[in-house]
C-alpha cells in the first residue's frame, strides 16, 4: 500500500495503460499499482481538513493557529500574525518550509492575520478576506486571483504546491504509526518537483 497527502490524480484519466501518450501521468500510475498488486490510498483534503494539519501549519510557521479559513468545512488555517510583516512572514516559510517564496505584495506591509493553505489556494481567496486576512501562505494561487487579493490589500506568498505538501508525508506516517504500531511505516524520499534556476556568472 502507498499512501499519500496528494492522489496520483485530480480527474480520472481517460485510459488507464502503461502508455504516458494514451493515460497521462494519473493513468500510468494507476496501471503501474494495479500490475503490481500495490493498493494506492490518498489522504488529501480529508487531511487538510484534521486537527493534525491544523497544529503542523501552526508549527510549520511558528505562529498560533486562531481558526479556520473556511467553517465549517475545515479548509484552511488563520494564524496570528501579531507585529510581523509580510517579509517576516516570508521568513518563517523559509525556516519552515525550507522554500524561497515568490511574493505578491508589499514586503513591509503589515501580516497581523495570515491565512494558510497547503496545494492550491483555490476559490478561498475571497474567504480569506472576509475572514480579515492581510496575508495569504499557500503554494499556488493563479496570477489573476493573487493580483485580486494584492488590490484588495492582502499579500500572497507562494511556496509552490509540491513543497508546500512534502511536511504532510511525514504527518501521515506519524499518524499511520500511532494508529497502528505493528505496522511498518517508510516514509519514501520526497523532494520538490520544481526548483529555482541560479545562474551562474
Amino acid at each position: 500500500m502507498v499512501v499519500t497527502h496528494h492522489p496520483a490524480f485530480i480527474e480520472p484519466p481517460k485510459n488507464i495503460t502503461p502508455s504516458y501518450v494514451t493515460s497521462g501521468l494519473g493513468g500510468v500510475i494507476a496501471w503501474t499499482a494495479a500490475s503490481m498488486g500495490i493498493s494506492l490510498v490518498a489522504a488529501h483534503t480529508n487531511l487538510d481538513k484534521s486537527e493534525d494539519a491544523f497544529l503542523l501549519a501552526s508549527e510549520l510557521l511558528a505562529m498560533e493557529a486562531i481558526g479556520r479559513i473556511q467553517e465549517p468545512d475545515g479548509f484552511g488555517v488563520i494564524l496570528d500574525g501579531g507585529s510581523r510583516r509580510v517579509r517576516d512572514v516570508c521568513s518563517a516559510v523559509t525556516s519552515g518550509f525550507g522554500a524561497t517564496p515568490l511574493v505578491y505584495g508589499d514586503d513591509d506591509a503589515p501580516a497581523p492575520v495570515i491565512g494558510y493553505c497547503s496545494g492550491s489556494l483555490g476559490d478561498l481567496g475571497l474567504e480569506t478576506l472576509s475572514r480579515g486576512c492581510t496575508c495569504v501562505v499557500t503554494g499556488e494561487c493563479g496570477y489573476h486571483r493573487a493580483t485580486e487579493l494584492q488590490a484588495a490589500g492582502c499579500a500572497v506568498i507562494l511556496m509552490g504546491h509540491d513543497v508546500s505538501e512534502l511536511p504532510y508525508s511525514k504527518l501521515l506516517a506519524s499518524v499511520l504509526g500511532d494508529r497502528f504500531p505493528e505496522l511498518r511505516v517508510e516514509v519514501l524520499d520526497e523532494s520538490p518537483h520544481a526548483h529555482a534556476f541560479q545562474l551562474r556568472h
